[in-house]
């Protein structure tokens, strides 16, 4: 759906303008992108006797993030794996996501940070930026200058938030919340000790974000073990010690 407005805003632009579009757009989808990229590649769902005219045998699964998207039981990805699981995908789907993964999960953070380290000398001395260079300011213009790099630690937070932990193998969801609330300790921990931002204001809204969504991956645990506790009724579970 960008595309064609991405066409229509490069037209009668120079080289420069053309860069720093597909950079600021890149920029704004990132997660979303990121995300739909590794749902793609995720769990799926798996239904008894759900083909027409199945004897009750066959097993028909979809896509969890998808069920438009069949997910073959044949196929590499899926060899081995259970229902409960993260099960094959069709390979015309998997494949394009992960190339978009490594292209655009990897790559355009990789890109964003060679640029920046390309104007770190200008950006530390309060040199003036110019070109490309006076384009790309917005990844680093809300950050102070000892960490002008640090858009590239907030999007590989966003890859592994919305991106890695739909690979953990977590039926019960626990052990992926409790992944979640590890990492978001963690960069919440950095906010507190290297203070990126550029004011104080911005400081404090940054540190209060990162304290909303450690509390919103705490919340989402305790009502999962909760639930996950009344279902068990005291039975011995392999996540229990996630539970504890």
């Amino acid at each position: 759906a960008l595309v064609p407005v991405i066409v229509m805003k490069l037209r009668g632009h120079s080289a420069v303008h053309v860069v720093h579009l597909i950079l600021f757009w890149s920029f704004l989808v990132y997660p979303t992108v990121v995300a739909m990229g590794f749902n793609a590649i995720g769990e799926c769902d798996c239904f008894e006797n759900v083909a027409p005219g199945g004897d009750g045998t066959k097993r028909t699964c979809f896509l969890r993030a998808d069920y438009n998207e069949e997910c073959l039981l044949d196929s590499p990805l899926a060899a081995g794996h259970s229902a409960a699981g993260p099960s094959g995908v069709r390979s015309q789907v998997a494949i394009p996501a992960m190339i978009a993964i490594v292209l655009y999960g990897f790559g355009f953070p990789l890109a964003h940070l060679a640029l920046v380290l390309r104007d770190r000398d200008a950006i530390v001395n309060d040199k003036p930026l110019i070109g490309l260079s006076a384009k790309i300011s917005f990844l680093h213009a809300d950050y102070s200058k000892h960490v002008y790099w640090w858009e590239f630690v907030e999007s590989m937070k966003k890859l592994v938030l919305t991106g890695f932990l739909a690979l953990i193998p977590a039926p019960d969801g626990l052990l992926r919340l409790f992944v979640a609330i590890v990492i978001a300790f963690i960069m919440l921990m950095l906010q507190v000790i290297v203070s990126p931002m550029n004011t104080r204001s911005d400081n404090l809204f940054s540190f209060l974000s990162a304290v909303m969504l450690l509390a919103v991956f705490i919340g989402s645990y305790a009502f999962q073990a909760k639930a996950l506790l009344e279902r068990s009724d005291g039975e011995d579970d392999q996540t229990s010690w996630l539970i504890l």
